[in-house]
């Protein structure tokens, strides 16, 4: 069945994935932390929350493992 969706939820899809990734990329340099990659992606996408950039991560990683991309 075909999911319909807005043009603003395909974009915040979009962000949400790349902000994923770019957390998982930042996270995979030894010794990096976890809440200075949020601090440094929260400025990237003009985000005010830390809690949000780890609510999109898990959202993002649910989503991935449900499609069995992850």
């Amino acid at each position: 069945m075909q999911t319909f969706k807005t043009e603003l939820q395909k974009q915040r899809e979009e962000r949400d994935m790349k902000i994923y990734l770019d957390f998982e990329e930042m996270r995979s340099v030894p010794g990096s932390s976890k809440t200075e990659v949020a601090r440094h992606l929260m400025s990237k996408y003009g985000l005010y929350s830390i809690g949000t950039i780890y609510t999109i991560h898990k959202r993002v990683a649910a989503r991935l493992k449900l499609e069995g991309k992850a």
